[in-house]
């Protein structure tokens, strides 16, 4: 009887063991893989202009249809000045800082 429940206990043991070493490569994984590794950004188009979003494994996390830091709701003029933006954006989330677009941010870049 005292056998049985040796042999028992071993086998659960074995087991859990190969359950552990099947699933810390994964949990690892996990843990160096950074969530901002996963952000992308898009230009869209905007009314009769640009705006960006910003994606996080194919969800949507930030959409700016607009300018942003201004007073009037309007589109980016062009292409490359959403991209510029959002690419501000983007950068202030993966260095875990306050990614406010101010008024300061559009005149450094030029944005009107």
């Amino acid at each position: 009887m005292m056998t049985m429940n040796i042999k028992r206990i071993i086998g659960i043991t074995c087991l859990l063991l190969l359950l552990f070493s099947i699933l810390l490569p994964c949990v690892q994984y996990q843990l160096k893989t950074k969530p901002e590794d996963h952000l992308r950004l898009e230009v869209i188009p905007s009314g009769e202009g640009w705006g960006y979003q910003i994606n996080a494994d194919q969800k949507v996390m930030i959409k700016q249809p607009h300018i942003p830091g201004l007073s009037t709701v309007r589109p980016f003029a062009t292409k490359q000045d959403a991209k510029v933006i959002g690419s501000l954006v983007l950068k202030r989330i993966r260095h875990q800082q306050d990614f406010t677009v101010t008024a300061d941010d559009l005149k450094l870049y030029r944005i009107q």
